[in-house]
């Protein structure tokens, strides 16, 4: 499958031979890829590339992967950019399902090229979604659960602060979701009412949405949890369930380096003192 241009990936491991058969195999897949062996590289090649999708080794020296993350989210332009992280051994870190980070992609090491290249695909499909879907103002007013997952169009109404009814259908079951500002205040969906509410309706693949007013919210909040917080709890749950069959719920729903005695830390704290980092 041929990609534009555009799709450009930022690839960070310390394993220098893994980092160049990565880059090897993206390339004859048709993506640009950019590649550090260290999270100061990765982060100042993240800020000139611009990159529309990052894969990152959790396990670095220094700094690890999910400090990265946390690093590029203070950075306005790479907020949104989505992650997938290799993880080595079959314990899940706890922070990928924690309110910090919110939901995080994952694979498991050992891999096979074609499933990361399949993660990848999909993850650049929900993000040029989105991206999409902002740029048209937001103006989500119905469709489908396919590509664009429930996840996708709750965070589309949180980044854009969206007071709204979303419905949900599928088959004979119905819910709904009121946001005001972006946060989820109540909830409703077979009987259930709720945060309870929200994790059933996260697990409609496929169902038939719609955006309205908030005309038939009473006024009574019922949910407290922010909007990571809940999708977070929502993916454990899920991906708890399907341990048994041995998928991931994730599936489905140019360097420039400071000097050569310089530490990590020591060269993002002066991105830091430059104003270009603010989260150190």
């Amino acid at each position: 499958m041929a990609h534009a241009p555009s799709n450009k990936i930022l690839i960070i491991d310390d394993n220098t031979r893994l980092l160049k058969l990565l880059e090897l195999r993206f390339s004859q897949s048709g993506y640009q890829v950019y590649t550090a062996e260290k999270v100061k590289d990765g982060v100042i090649t993240a800020i000139l590339a611009k990159p529309d999708l990052i894969i990152s080794d959790v396990v670095m020296p220094e700094i690890d992967g999910l400090e990265f993350k946390k690093l590029l989210g203070n950075i306005p332009a790479m907020a949104d950019v989505p992650f997938i992280f290799l993880i080595s051994g079959d314990k899940i870190p706890h922070e990928f399902f924690g309110q910090e980070f919110g939901p995080i992609d994952y694979l498991k090491k050992p891999y096979n090229f074609e499933d990361l290249l399949a993660k990848v695909e999909t993850s650049l499909r929900r993000y040029h979604q989105r991206i999409d879907t902002l740029s048209e103002d937001s103006k989500v007013s119905s469709g489908t659960l396919g590509d664009m997952t429930l996840i996708d169009v709750i965070q589309v109404m949180a980044m854009n602060k969206k007071s709204c009814t979303l419905k949900l259908s599928k088959g004979n079951m119905s819910g709904r979701i009121f946001l005001q500002g972006g946060s989820i205040v109540d909830a409703d969906a077979v009987n259930i009412r709720g945060e309870e509410a929200v994790y059933r309706m996260l697990q409609w693949k496929g169902a038939d949405f719609s955006v309205g007013d908030l005309s038939e919210f009473n006024g009574e909040e019922t949910v407290s949890r922010d909007i990571h917080s809940i999708i977070a709890e929502g993916l454990k749950r899920a991906d708890k369930n399907s341990e048994g069959e041995g998928v991931s719920v994730a599936e489905e729903i140019m360097p420039v380096r400071g000097g050569a005695e310089e530490d990590e830390r020591g060269f993002l704290n002066r991105l830091k003192v430059l104003g270009i980092l603010k989260g150190i």
